[in-house]
């Protein structure tokens, strides 16, 4: 993965309250990748993982939540994938229940 991607994931996982993983760990809630190959990607589908592509954290911080993955998968149709009003329209409170919901402890893993 690009590292200027790379690093505007990981501002996106902090802001959300998930961490990133180096590796697929048991504990690890998503996998996410530009493409399907690799030692990691083989282990997260091997441990039934959902491996998604990189606008799957940026649908997690716009919406305020953890999103349904459906959208998201490597080769999954772009128009399946959810959008909402986004974060920056929604009242304060709302704001603060949604993030609250999202910093469930997901750990994501993203290779290098």
């Amino acid at each position: 993965m690009a590292p200027p991607l790379r690093e505007s994931l990981s501002g996106a996982v902090d802001r959300i309250g998930a961490k990133i993983v180096e590796n697929v760990r048991i504990d690890t809630t998503h996998f996410v990748c530009m493409e399907g190959r690799g030692r990691e990607w083989e282990r997260a589908v091997e441990m039934n993982i959902p491996v998604v592509r990189p606008e799957w954290v940026e649908g997690c911080e716009r919406e305020g939540r953890i999103v349904g993955v459906r959208g998201y998968y490597l080769n999954a149709d772009p128009k399946l994938r959810q959008v909402g009003p986004g974060v920056g329209l929604q009242s304060p409170q709302r704001q603060q229940h949604q993030r609250g919901q999202a910093q469930s402890g997901s750990t994501t893993s993203i290779p290098n």
